[in-house]
C-alpha cells in the first residue's frame, strides 16, 4: 500500500449550505504525507480538522477562496476529516496505512527495499521441531536457523516481518544452564553450540532488542531480561569465554567471527576433513575485537532495556560493564590504524601472512556498535578505501580478511586466498562500512558503496554471501542467490544511514532523523519506515529548494518526537531553522568536512524549513 499521492475535496458552502461537490478521499486508503486538497467552491470560510487513528487532532486549517493542502498524518488506522461551515459539519472517513518505501525517482535508491525484501522472503526457514513451529531466517547455504544469520538479517526483515519473536522464543526455551545459547536448530531437530563461537550471547541481546522495538511488547521483553543477563554474564566469566588477564572476551584462533580454528583439521570417519570446533590442550586462545565490540554493544542495549523497565540499578551496572570492556578493547586491540585481527594469548607461529596487516570483517560492526571513537572510526574507513585504490581488478574492499591466510592454514583445502572467509568479498562487510561512513562524515564513501551494490545485486536480482575479488561468484554447491545477511546490511545502510531513520526507543516513539540526501544530488526524497509487526512508523518528505537556499521537511509518525540531524549542501551551513513559521533552536555540527543542522521537534510540529548559505567568514 503506497497511496496514490493526492486526494481532492471540493465543498460548496454558499447560502448556508455545506455540500460535497467532489470527494476522492472517503473510504480510500491513504499513505502518510499524501496530499488532501480542500477547496471552497462557493461561500466559506471552511474550518477543516483532521483526526488520526487514535482520534488525536493532527491538523486544523481555515479554507476561504483558495485551495488548501492538508497532509495525511498521525497514527495509522481510521482517520476523519471534519469540514465545518455555516453551523454545519461533514465527516469524511478514510484509512491511513503505511509501508516501508523510499521514493526519489531514482531507481538506485527506490528499488533497494522491494528487491531486498524479495531476497529476504526467499531466506525463510519454517519447520516443526519438538512439537512447536519455528520460523526464522536462514543462511544462503543451509536450511537450519542459525541465531547469527537470523539476528543480522533482522536489520532488513523488521520492516515487514510480523513474527519477530517466534525463533527467539525457541532459543530462549533451549538456553543452557550456564547461560549460553545454542547456535542453531535444524528441521531434523539437530541443535548445538559450536564451542569456538563467542558471539551468540550478545547476538541474542541484539535480536531481542530489535524484536522489542518492532513489537513494542514490554511484557515479552520483561520476561527475558534475566535470561539476557545470564547470557552476558556467561560471556564475561566462563573460563572458555573470558580472559582474566586481559579482562576481555576470548576465543580460539579463528578467522574473525567464523567457526573453525587455526591449525590441523579434524578427520571425519569417512576420511574427509572438517574444522576443529572444540576446546582442548591444542586450543590457541586469542582476543578478537569483534567479539568484544559485540558484548560491549550487548551490555549497552541491556542497560537501555533495564532503564525502560525503570530498573536504574541494573541499567547502571551494565553501562559500567560496557565502559570497562570498551576501554580494555581499545587498549589491547587497537594498533594505531585499526583493530588487530587476533591478539594472541597462546603463542602461535603463523606463516605466509603478516598478521600486523590483517584487516578483518568485524571492523564495520565495531564502528556501528560504538567501540572506536570518531577519529579511530575514520582511520578504519580510510584504511578500507586505501586498500582499494589503484587496484583495477578489485571490485570492492569488502574483505572477510585482508591479506588472507595461505591455503590449508586451517587444515581445509577449500580455503584458498580470496575464497569465502579467507579473503572473499562480502556484502555484509560493505553494508556495515557504508552505515559507518554515513555516520562519520564520509557520506560520499557510503553512497559509493550503495551504488556499487545496486549494480551488483539490486539491478541483477541476485546476491551472494561472498564474491571473488574480481566480482564473480562461486557457482558450485547449493548457495541461494538471495543472501539475506549482506542485503540486510545494505538496507540498513540505506534506511538508517542515507535516509537516516533510526528508532531510539520502540515503535518509533522517539526518532533520530539523520537526513543525508544532500550528498546524492537528488532534489527530493520521500521515505517511510514502518515495522511489519506493529503500527510503529515514521515518514518524511525532504526537498531541496535550491532557488531559495532552503531545505523543506514535512514529517509525521506514530511517535512523540523527532531529533533531526540534517546534512547541508556541500560548502554551506545552516543559517536558521523554522517550524510553522516560528524559529527553532538548532546547533551547527561539523563531522569531518560535512555540515549538519541539529534540532528536535515534537511529531505534532509536522514541518521544518532550514535556510542555508555560505559559512561565516566566506563570501
Amino acid at each position: 500500500m503506497a497511496g496514490n499521492g493526492n486526494h481532492e475535496l471540493v465543498i460548496n458552502a454558499e447560502g448556508g449550505r455545506l455540500d460535497i461537490v467532489r470527494d476522492t478521499l472517503s473510504g480510500e486508503t491513504t499513505a502518510p504525507l499524501d496530499s488532501i486538497l480542500v477547496s471552497a467552491q462557493n461561500g466559506g470560510p471552511l474550518q477543516v480538522e483532521l483526526t488520526d487513528g487514535r482520534r488525536g487532532l493532527v491538523g486544523r486549517q481555515s479554507v476561504s477562496s483558495e485551495s488548501a493542502e492538508i497532509l495525511a498524518r498521525g497514527a495509522l488506522g481510521k482517520c476523519r476529516l471534519t469540514v465545518a461551515a455555516n453551523g454545519r459539519e461533514r465527516h469524511l472517513d478514510f484509512m491511513l496505512d503505511a509501508e516501508t518505501a523510499v521514493n526519489t525517482g531514482n531507481p538506485v535508491f527506490d528499488r533497494y527495499y522491494p528487491v531486498i525484501k524479495s531476497f529476504l522472503g526467499n531466506d525463510i526457514s519454517e519447520f516443526e521441531v519438538r512439537g512447536r513451529r519455528v520460523k526464522g531466517y536462514r543462511s544462503p547455504d543451509t536450511t537450519p536457523i542459525w541465531l547469527r544469520d537470523h539476528t543480522h538479517q533482522s536489520k532488513g526483515f523488521k520492516y515487514f516481518e510480523r513474527e519477530m519473536t517466534n525463533a527467539l522464543d525457541y532459543f530462549y526455551e533451549r538456553q543452557r544452564e550456564d547461560g549460553s545459547f545454542l547456535d542453531f536448530v535444524s528441521p531434523e531437530g539437530d541443535e548445538r553450540r559450536c564451542d569456538v563461537e563467542a558471539d551468540v550471547e550478545y547476538l541474542m541481546v541484539d535480536a531481542t532488542h530489535t524484536a522489542w522495538q518492532a513489537t513494542g511488547d514490554d511484557a515479552w521483553l520483561a520476561s527475558h531480561l534475566e535470561q539476557m543477563e545470564r547470557g552476558l554474564r556467561y560471556s564475561l566469566s566462563d573460563p572458555g569465554r573470558w580472559s582474566d588477564e586481559y579482562q576481555l572476551v576470548k576465543r580460539p584462533f579463528t578467522i574473525d567471527t567464523w567457526d573453525f580454528e587455526y591449525g590441523e583439521a579434524v578427520q571425519r570417519p569417512d576420511g574427509s576433513a572438517t574444522h576443529r570446533s572444540m576446546f582442548d590442550d591444542k586450543t590457541q586462545w586469542c582476543i578478537m575485537h569483534g567479539d568484544n565490540s559485540g558484548v560491549y554493544h550487548g551490555c549497552r542495549l541491556l542497560a537501555r532495556m533495564y532503564a525502560h523497565e525503570h530498573d536504574e540499578e541494573r541499567a547502571e551496572y551494565w553501562v559500567e560493564q560496557a565502559d570497562s570492556l570498551r576501554a580494555a578493547a581499545n587498549r589491547v586491540c587497537w594498533n594505531g590504524q585499526f583493530y588487530t585481527h587476533q591478539v594472541h594469548i597462546t603463542p602461535v607461529e603463523v606463516r605466509g601472512v603478516d598478521e600486523r596487516e590483517q584487516l578483518s570483517l568485524s571492523h564495520g560492526y565495531d564502528i556501528n556498535r560504538g567501540l572506536p571513537d570518531h577519529d579511530q572510526a575514520v582511520r578504519i574507513l580510510r584504511e578500507y578505501q586505501r586498500r582499494r585504490e589503484g587496484k583495477d581488478t578489485l571490485f570492492a574492499e569488502w574483505f572477510s580478511v585482508d591479506p588472507p591466510f595461505p591455503s590449508n592454514a586451517f587444515g581445509l583445502d577449500y580455503l584458498h586466498p580470496g575464497t569465502y572467509v579467507n579473503g572473499g568479498l562480502m556484502p555484509l562487510v560493505g553494508g556495515e562500512l557504508a552505515r559507518a561512513a554515513f555516520e562519520h562524515g564520509l557520506e560520499e564513501y557510503g553512497l559509493d558503496i550503495l551504488r556499487r551494490y545496486y549494480g551488483l545485486a539490486i539491478e541483477t536480482g541476485e546476491t551472494y554471501l561472498w564474491y571473488f575479488p574480481d566480482g564473480s561468484h562461486w557457482s558450485g554447491g547449493s548457495f541461494l542467490p538471495t543472501d539475506g545477511w549482506g542485503s540486510a546490511a545494505m538496507l540498513y545502510a540505506l534506511m538508517e544511514g542515507l535516509a537516516g531513520i533510526e528508532d531510539e526507543s520502540t515503535l518509533y516513539r522517539h526518532v533520530r532523523a539523520a537526513l543525508r540526501w544532500g550528498c546524492t544530488g537528488e532534489s527530493a526524497a520521500r521515505v517511510t519506515a514502518r515495522y511489519g509487526a506493529s503500527d510503529g512508523y515514521f515518514a518524511y518528505r525532504w526537498r531541496r529548494v535550491a532557488a531559495a537556499d532552503e531545505i523543506a521537511i514535512d514529517f509525521t509518525g506514530s511517535g512523540e518526537q523527532a531529533r533531526f540531524h540534517v546534512l547541508m549542501p556541500q560548502g554551506s551551513e545552516a543559517k536558521f531553522v523554522t517550524s510553522g513559521g516560528q524559529p527553532v533552536p538548532f546547533e551547527k555540527i561539523t563531522i569531518e568536512a560535512s555540515a549538519y543542522a541539529a534540532f528536535a521537534l515534537p511529531m505534532a510540529a509536522g514541518n521544518a524549513v532550514i535556510a542555508y548559505g555560505n559559512p561565516e567568514g566566506r563570501e
